[in-house]
């Protein structure tokens, strides 16, 4: 659960926290507040720090018999727009607000931290043990530094329920793998490059993440022209005008992170790309080359179909074709309907994943469907979903405006729950969103970007560092673990419908109070 903090003003040169409605905690605990935990969960607490910058700073936690650790975390503030509902053009054109807000999050070794500000926000992560004893426990937090010291103290109930670590729920961001190499300077596909991915994988499956973000060339959007090597797939046009496939590199990642989840789904994406561009090495030339053509041209089969035989022999002879999934984002309905068709008739055994609007047709086709979130699917298209064994999922994008739920910087965090929420009370098996990890060389300091809102591109930082709101979005899925322990409590289900009415869309009180209301109910 996480207890979350008051808006602050304006001050130079300090953070400024969210400007919705917050609770302020760190008043609320000099009142000797309560507190109640589930065995196995964590707790986030916030704290606006007070106190003498670059001098260090220990934290304690004086628990007594209760089975609870203590993790220090330093917010460090990040520039932002309030440019929610604007992307592309119109997001280029604009001229929107800038704040700062206390979104990157470092851990702090050994509860040692020293502020930046004389005024900056910590969080204390505190978790109960899975093996904890039901009951009261007073405990005590302290800050010491230069030997002076204060203290503050709460009441902590453990309840006598556990916490499961296995949800039906999944999370899909898709990644950038690329990104890590070019923001630490590294080799893609090197040792060094694999370490830093293996520590992005981490944290993804912290999230309860699915899918693995794959694509032909350098990652889904190819903006930038990079060498062979660093393709996932490397596309060779020989002399002769055949061509050839190095699956090297798509091997190597699939293999890391398939090592612990063998059956992880494998996103796969590019065949219907936004710049429609398709690139190969080419011999004759010594270059990267591309072919420009519509999706379905005789151009484009000439293109893909040696492609895909080569990838369906290559998955099959590996054992993953089951669990590999084409992928379209936000494409024409009709276009992507008559690719799917085409697909299918070269390889019945492809399975299709979608994001965008909801279509009849699209439907019986797409294994993996994810809707925008201001789409509501009839109950009798979700029912046929689920009796093909299909995945349905909900996503919000740069779209939503400001006063609708999103993952944003600019987002109050009661959305995050509320988002998380409605998925899994509209029966769906997950939410998926665009991006965990497309970051610009100045994201440690800014999450200002051209063509999308401060946040749409972005979960975590780098060198293995997240956000507040990827520690909100795990703390809301450990409530999704407590739906799923309470799914036959006819209080539960009357409380998730009253989360699905469309209004609260577009109402931000109304909804964040009823996140609240199910948050108490969660730990009555």
């Amino acid at each position: 659960m996480i207890f979350l903090f008051a808006a602050l003003g304006l001050r130079a040169q300090t953070p400024v926290a969210k400007w919705v409605e917050l609770q302020d905690f760190s008043r609320l605990m000099q009142g000797n507040a309560a507190f109640k935990a589930w065995k196995g969960e964590s707790l986030l607490w916030p704290f606006l720090m007070e106190a003498t910058p670059e001098i260090p700073i220990k934290v304690t936690l004086e628990s007594g018999k209760a089975r609870i650790s203590l993790k220090t975390i330093k917010l460090n503030p990040i520039e932002a727009d309030l440019s929610a509902g604007f992307c592309g053009e119109a997001k280029s054109i604009g001229n929107f607000e800038k704040v700062s807000v206390p979104d990157l999050a470092i851990f702090q070794k050994d509860n040692s931290l020293i502020l930046d500000y004389s005024e900056q926000w910590i969080m204390l992560l505190v978790e109960v043990d899975a093996k904890a004893k039901p009951g009261l426990y007073p405990i005590k937090l302290h800050f010491d530094q230069a030997g002076k010291r204060y203290s503050t103290q709460a009441n902590l109930t453990i309840l006598n329920q556990a916490l499961e670590k296995r949800i039906g729920f999944q999370i899909d961001f898709w990644q950038y793998p690329n990104s890590l190499a070019e923001f630490h300077q590294l080799k893609p596909w090197s040792p060094p490059h694999l370490e830093h991915l293996k520590t992005m994988w981490r944290h993804l499956d912290e999230i309860h993440q699915g899918p693995i973000t794959t694509y032909a060339f350098w990652d889904i959007y190819n903006t930038r022209i990079r060498e062979l090597d660093e393709m996932m797939v490397q596309v060779t046009k020989r002399k002769d005008g055949s061509f050839t496939y190095n699956f090297r590199n798509f091997e190597t990642y699939l293999r890391l992170v398939l090592k612990g989840s063998p059956k992880r789904q494998i996103s796969f994406h590019n065949l219907f790309p936004w710049n429609n561009h398709f690139f190969f090495w080419d011999e004759e030339s010594g270059k990267i080359q591309s072919i420009h053509t519509a999706p379905g041209s005789e151009e484009y089969k000439a293109y893909w179909t040696p492609f895909l035989s080569e990838l369906h022999s290559f998955l099959e002879s590996k054992g993953w074709l089951d669990q590999f999934v084409i992928y379209f984002d936000e494409r024409d309905e009709g276009e992507t309907l008559r690719l799917i068709e085409w697909i299918k008739g070269l390889h019945p055994e492809f399975k299709i994943g979608y994001s965008g609007r909801f279509d009849p047709s699209l439907s019986s086709m797409v294994y993996d469907y994810s809707m925008p979130v201001n789409v509501v699917l009839e109950a009798q298209d979700l029912s046929n979903r689920k009796k093909a064994g299909f995945k349905t999922s909900l996503y919000t994008s740069c779209f939503e405006t400001a006063n609708q739920p999103n993952f944003l910087l600019s987002s109050n965090y009661l959305d995050i729950y509320f988002l998380v929420y409605l998925a899994k009370s509209r029966g769906y098996d997950g939410i998926l969103r665009w991006a965990y990890n497309l970051w610009s060389s100045d994201i440690l300091n800014s999450a200002i970007y051209l063509d999308v809102p401060s946040g749409d591109a972005h979960l975590v930082y780098p060198n293995g560092e997240v956000s507040v709101r990827y520690l909100v979005l795990k703390d809301a899925l450990e409530d999704i673990a407590k739906l799923e322990a309470r799914k036959n409590s006819l209080q539960v289900r009357e409380m998730m419908e009253s989360l699905l009415p469309y209004f609260l869309l577009n109402l931000e009180n109304d909804r964040w109070s009823r996140v609240k209301a199910m948050k108490n109910f969660l730990n009555d």
